[in-house]
């Protein structure tokens, strides 16, 4: 079929054709995602014809933990395989600033940091920190504002740990993690705290089980989002963002961000770091799961 279009194409003056394939990662069997690119490298050879496809890194790290090698299939079926990084800072910033002029730069660091400088993530951040901003007609603080784009990206992350959870076989006894997730959210420092420490693994015989790296990322991400909330007040002076900025610590925030769902021990490794450099209290790490 392909060769058909490129023939009828050919006398108009069109030298080629693209083919973009966006997300992959989307279906959700790492078996299909595999299967579906088995079947269509046949047509990669077609002449004129480029084909891109896209896939999250932490899509591909969650088929490898599941024992699907897609990135091996990656590596076989394209001739070019390109990571695109996350962006710096600066990039970050650049990239508000062409969407709204004016975002004081506390809220940028806000922004960068919950995003993890994921250019997706950036945007959903930005839209809903500019949706509060029209919902609630003023211009908040910045604890007010950090406390917001928490909750709500509580709102959106916690059932997806449940529903994960709820999957998994009756032998892994997820159960008690699930009660421990269940409840009220909010997005209170302390809270999100004592919600971690109750979902932390405590004890491991050695086995790496589906349900303790859940229970890792769940802990890691509420760690994370209790260290945003901690950081991102009121009294924060510039002073003391354009340190962190020196001193690397948005950055490595950011970083915690990144690796979330790839190695949430990262994670919870960055964000301690980050908070004792900050004197908040950290949490006792457990034994390795």
């Amino acid at each position: 079929m392909l060769d058909r279009v490129v023939a009828v194409l050919a006398p108009r003056d069109i030298s080629g054709i693209i083919v973009a394939i966006d997300e992959l990662d989307k279906l959700a069997d790492p078996a299909q995602a595999r299967e579906f690119i088995d079947e269509i490298k046949g047509v990669f050879g077609v002449p004129h014809c480029l084909f891109l496809v896209s896939v999250s890194e932490d899509a591909l790290t969650s088929f490898h933990r599941r024992g699907i090698p897609v990135r091996d299939a990656f590596d076989s079926a394209f001739t070019t395989v390109v990571r695109i990084e996350p962006f710096t800072l600066d990039e970050a910033r650049v990239w508000l600033a062409k969407r709204a002029i004016g975002i004081p730069e506390p809220f940028v660091h806000l922004c960068y940091c919950l995003s993890g400088g994921l250019p997706r993530e950036l945007r959903r951040i930005a839209t809903t920190m500019y949706d509060h901003h029209i919902d609630t007609e003023k211009d908040d603080d910045l604890e007010t504002v950090a406390s917001s784009l928490v909750a709500a990206d509580l709102a959106a992350r916690l059932p997806a740990f449940t529903s994960t959870a709820a999957q998994l076989d009756d032998e892994q006894d997820p159960g008690t993690f699930l009660t421990n997730l269940a409840g009220p959210t909010c997005s209170d420092a302390w809270w999100l705290l004592k919600k971690c420490e109750t979902i932390l693994p405590r004890a491991s015989d050695g086995a790496v089980t589906a349900l303790t790296r859940l229970e890792w990322e769940a802990a890691s991400y509420l760690y994370f989002c209790a260290t945003v909330v901690e950081f991102f007040t009121n009294e924060l002076q510039a002073q003391s963002v354009h340190t962190a900025v020196k001193d690397g610590s948005i950055v490595a925030l950011a970083a915690a961000r990144q690796q979330m769902a790839l190695d949430p021990r990262v994670t919870w490794q960055l964000t301690t770091q980050f908070r004792q450099q900050r004197q908040f209290a950290t949490i006792d790490e457990c034994p390795n799961p």
